[in-house]
């Protein structure tokens, strides 16, 4: 699957300086909306859910 579009996304603090989260809300190349978030303390993406 490949990103076509940006829906929306946001940021979440973590309690505790544990990092942040940027979620991003995606159409992707199959036509399904997906939610991803990229861990900034690991440098990993992450599908949610």
């Amino acid at each position: 699957m490949e990103v076509s579009s940006v829906i929306r996304s946001w940021i979440e603090e973590l309690l505790h300086e544990e990092g942040r989260r940027r979620f991003f809300e995606v159409r992707g190349s199959d036509g399904y909306i997906y939610t991803l978030y990229y861990d900034e303390m690991k440098s990993e993406w992450f599908l949610a859910g």
